[in-house]
C-alpha cells in the first residue's frame, strides 16, 4: 500500500493505485479490497463505483474482485506518478526536518536564492531538464 506521509493524507490516484495493486495479487472479496486500501466504507463505495464504470476491476463468477487489462494498463501508468509523489513528499518531509525557512520576502534575495537551491538539490532531475 502507498503510504502518505505522516500528516499527508493519500491523493485520489494513490488510493486508486492501492485497489488495483491489491486486486492484482489476487481474488479478493470487496471487504478485502476496502481494508487492504484503508478506506471507509463510503470511500469505498465511491471509489469502486469508479473503477467499475471504467472496466479497471471486474467481479468474477464467485463475487471476488479481478483488475481486467484495462486496470493494468492504467496501473502501469499510474506507477510513474505514485512514484513521483512519493519522492515530492520525502522531499517536502526532508525540508520540513532540515527546518528550512520558506524562502519568503522577510529573507534576504541572496539567501532566499541559496535555499531554493538546497531544495533543488534534494529533487530529482526532471525529465523534460527545466527546472
Amino acid at each position: 500500500m502507498v503510504m502518505a506521509t505522516t500528516g499527508l493524507r493519500r491523493s485520489n490516484v494513490e488510493i486508486v493505485y492501492d485497489m488495483l495493486c491489491l486486486c492484482r495479487k489476487g481474488r479478493f472479496s470487496r471487504t478485502a479490497v476496502m481494508y487492504g486500501s484503508n478506506l471507509s466504507y463510503a470511500q469505498f463505495a465511491t471509489y469502486m463505483t469508479f473503477l467499475t464504470e471504467r472496466h479497471f476491476i471486474a467481479s468474477d463468477g464467485s463475487g471476488r474482485l479481478v483488475i481486467t487489462e484495462t486496470g493494468n494498463d492504467a496501473l502501469r501508468q499510474m506507477a510513474g506518478v505514485v512514484d513521483l509523489l512519493s519522492k515530492l513528499r520525502s522531499t517536502e518531509e526532508l525540508e520540513r526536518r532540515a527546518s528550512l525557512p520558506s524562502p519568503g520576502p522577510g529573507l534576504p534575495h541572496a539567501r532566499r536564492v541559496r535555499l531554493r537551491k538546497q531544495v533543488e538539490n534534494l529533487l530529482p532531475p526532471q525529465a523534460s531538464g527545466h527546472r
